[in-house]
């Protein structure tokens, strides 16, 4: 080899470590950086601590893939719109203090966090969005210009598989939705509505689903009622199938219902053919005192462990199995489940359970139910019609009374459980092939108590509860 070729193949070797090199460099994340906004800055200033932004605009604008973005405490008169999505290792997160106060945010972008945030309007979410987290926010509605708290917005294009996807929506409070507001509004898939609070007396919905795959858990409904005067009637749990988007396979599961006056439990309504909203599952939910029934028009829905106490007060049914043009409640099943004192007339012998009614041209169904209590007025008066149709309830508990310890708050140990020496301890179906856990996430293991609570087969019983059966 002559030194001129000699020469040459060491500059390519030379050029070659350099560009290995030089990658490397550009590879290497740059760190996340905390942005700050204070209603004394100035978005001409750098947001740091001591020169904040003034909006939470500028902080939102400039932020990158893991940048923090700490919004003080300070009224924020903005809408605020994203700029760019985060990524799954990291998030793009606006945080509050104590007192910060934002008028409303419009998501386009995925991988947002929004956390410790007062906010007067909405969190409204595109079609497009995907992946962000709402968490530990109060949402109370400055008008009714703003009358809904969280929306994902899926508009027409949900037929185009347009649709958001996997938001989680926790720990938040939603105050005060108005007229025909919302508390939450979901569409696309896979979202998780968890350990949130409800409370509003505007007549407003709580929820309304338009979502698959998705999971509506552990929240608390307090007061969520209708001031006589509002325009529609008030539901907690809605949805309906003419505005052609799709609602499939959802779980409500081990939520905290008080004292909802003036109000639905619920209106599931399917509109067309084929069904385009069906098979949900309510499972271990505790309805205390809702002034009405969940109507059901669409199929395929399961009620698992559930406890209606005093539920509903202006109607004859906790749930209305219904067929009609607007849709059929085929399919629907009820095993585990209590009725406590529920009905218009709770010493009526033929209501203060599940009920139905058929549409002229509309026979219902694959209606099944069994396992289930139910008591009226008094222990002993036992129930008929409905409660032994479809060949129903062969192995349930009549005018049994379940010997519920009762309390108002979802966090003691006494909140309406099963005393010891109650009859529905044990006598529930084996479930486990669909879920395995109770109200609190105590495992039920291999004795399945009727109800939305469970003696904690091997685990101890706390203390107030109950002692365990047969070491079950």
């Amino acid at each position: 080899m002559n030194q001129i070729h000699l020469l040459s193949r060491v500059a390519r070797v030379r050029v070659c470590l350099l560009t290995v090199s030089l990658s490397l460099i550009f590879s290497i994340a740059c760190p996340a950086a905390t942005y700050h906004v204070s209603i004394s800055g100035s978005d001409v200033h750098p947001g740091t601590e001591t020169q904040p932004f003034l909006t939470v605009q500028k902080g939102i604008d400039v932020a990158q893939a893991g940048d923090v973005v700490l919004i003080a405490p300070g009224w924020y008169d903005e809408v605020v719109a994203t700029k760019r999505s985060g990524t799954a290792d990291a998030p793009i997160v606006l945080r509050g203090a104590s007192g910060s106060d934002v008028m409303a945010f419009t998501v386009a972008h995925s991988r947002l966090t929004f956390e410790h945030l007062f906010i007067r309007g909405r969190i409204n979410f595109s079609v497009t969005s995907g992946y962000c987290i709402v968490q530990d926010c109060i949402f109370n509605p400055e008008s009714t210009t703003y009358p809904n708290n969280i929306a994902m917005a899926a508009g027409g294009l949900a037929d185009k598989g347009v649709r958001p996807v996997g938001h989680i929506i926790r720990r938040n409070k939603f105050l005060n939705a108005k007229g025909k507001g919302v508390g939450v509004s979901i569409t696309g898939k896979n979202h998780l509505i968890e350990n949130n609070y409800y409370s509003s007396q505007n007549g407003a919905d709580a929820n309304w689903i338009f979502a698959n795959n998705s999971i509506i858990r552990g929240n608390t409904f307090e007061k969520w009622s209708n001031p006589g005067v509002a325009e529609l009637h008030t539901d907690l749990f809605q949805s309906w199938g003419n505005n052609g988007d799709v609602a499939v396979d959802n779980v409500i599961e081990g939520n905290f219902v008080v004292n909802c006056s003036g109000t639905q439990l619920g209106n599931i309504d399917n509109v067309g053919d084929p069904a385009r909203i069906k098979n949900w599952t309510w499972r271990n939910n505790i309805f205390i005192r809702v002034s009405g029934p969940l109507n059901l028009f669409s199929p395929g829905h399961s009620f698992f462990n559930n406890t209606w106490v005093q539920s509903p007060s202006t109607h004859g049914s906790s749930v209305v199995v219904r067929t009609a043009s607007r849709g059929s409640a085929n399919d629907t099943k009820f095993f585990n489940n209590i009725f406590y004192k529920c009905g218009v007339n709770p010493a009526s012998t033929g209501q203060g359970f599940y009920g139905w009614i058929e549409g002229e041209g509309y026979p219902l169904s694959g209606m099944e139910a069994d396992y289930n209590l139910v008591i009226g007025a008094g222990a002993g008066t036992t129930k008929g019609g409905g409660w032994t149709m479809f060949n129903s309830n062969a192995h349930g508990l009549n005018g049994v009374d379940p010997l519920l310890v009762e309390s108002l708050n979802p966090t003691t140990e006494a909140h309406v459980r099963l005393r010891k020496g109650s009859r529905a301890i044990g006598a529930g179906k084996d479930l486990s092939e669909f879920f395995s856990t109770d109200f609190s996430g105590r495992q039920r293991l291999n004795r399945w108590d009727i109800g939305a609570h469970q003696s904690g087969g091997a685990l101890s019983a706390p203390t107030g509860y109950r002692e365990p059966v047969d070491g079950k």
